[in-house]
């Protein structure tokens, strides 16, 4: 009984179902103090100044 006991509990906490000791139910939570500030994208022209700078490090 105590072997199914434990599986249940493994299944439950594998679900994300297990909520003691204030476990956050969605596991992708941001939990940092700092808010998530989202990346800019890159520009194109940003993106070829890149590589020609990468090839002229390379030599090519």
């Amino acid at each position: 009984m105590e072997d199914y006991r434990k599986e249940e509990l493994r299944k439950e906490y594998g679900y994300g179902n297990y909520q003691d000791k204030g476990l956050p139910k969605n596991k992708k939570m941001n939990n940092s103090p700092q808010p998530y500030i989202g990346k800019e994208t890159p520009k194109t022209a940003d993106i070829n100044e890149y590589l020609n700078n990468l090839r002229k490090g390379v030599g090519l």
